[in-house]
C-alpha cells in the first residue's frame, strides 16, 4: 500500500480535491467544471482496476507463452524493438508494478539462479498482466459515458488508454527475457540431472 502511495500522491490529492468539489457541489461554479470531470474519471478508473484485479486474480494460468499472441513477433525482435524504438527501460520503472504493491513476485525476479517452475509461475503471470490490460482498454469506452462525454473525457480517457498500452508493451518486453531465462534454467536443471 505504502508503494501504491509513493507512486500516486499527486492522483490521490487530485481525486481528495474533486470529491470535496464535486461532494460539496463547488463544481457548479464555472472554474470548478475540471474537478467534477475528474472526479467521475477517478473513480470509475478505480473501480475499473479493482474489478480487473479480481478478474486478473480469477484467470487460469494456463496461457501458452510459445504461441501467439504471447509469444514475440518477429517485428517485436524478442522484445528488443520496445527497447531500440520505445526507449523502454528509460521509463518502465517510473509506471505503477501492481506486483511490487500485491505480492513478492518482484523480489523473486533478482535470481538467475530461479528454479524453471518459478520462472514459468512469473511468465505466467506476465501473460495474465497483459490480457488482464487488454480487457480494461475494451472496457475503457465507458469512461466517456460516465463523464458524459465532457471536454475533459477525451484527454482523460485517451490517457488512461495509453497508460494501460505503456503497460502492455512492459509485458512485451519482458515476457521474451523471461522466456529465455526459462529455457536456461531448464537446460541447467537437465545437466545436474544427468
Amino acid at each position: 500500500m505504502l508503494y501504491l502511495i509513493k507512486k500516486l500522491w499527486f492522483l490521490i490529492l487530485l481525486l481528495v480535491i474533486s470529491s470535496v468539489a464535486f461532494i460539496g457541489n463547488f463544481t457548479q461554479w464555472p472554474l470548478f467544471w475540471f474537478w467534477e470531470q475528474y472526479f467521475l474519471f477517478a473513480w470509475s478508473v478505480i473501480a475499473i482496476g479493482v474489478v480487473f484485479h479480481f478478474v486478473g486474480n480469477a484467470l487460469p494460468r494456463k496461457f501458452s507463452w510459445e504461441k501467439h499472441p504471447f509469444a514475440s513477433f518477429s517485428w517485436e525482435n524478442r522484445g528488443r524493438f520496445y527497447q531500440q524504438k520505445l526507449h523502454v527501460n528509460a521509463w518502465k520503472d517510473k509506471m505503477i508494478d501492481m506486483s511490487k504493491a500485491t505480492s513478492s513476485v518482484s523480489d523473486k525476479v533478482a535470481s538467475h539462479d530461479m528454479p524453471s517452475k518459478e520462472i514459468a509461475s512469473i511468465i505466467q503471470e506476465l501473460c495474465v498482466a497483459e490480457v488482464t490490460h487488454w480487457f480494461i482498454i475494451v472496457v475503457s469506452p465507458a469512461l466517456l459515458f460516465i463523464m458524459h462525454f465532457g471536454v475533459m473525457a477525451w484527454p482523460l480517457w485517451a490517457v488512461y488508454v495509453l497508460t494501460n498500452l505503456m503497460d502492455i508493451v512492459i509485458q512485451r518486453y519482458n515476457r521474451p527475457r523471461f522466456v529465455s531465462l526459462y529455457e536456461h534454467a531448464l537446460h541447467r536443471e537437465e545437466r545436474r540431472a544427468s
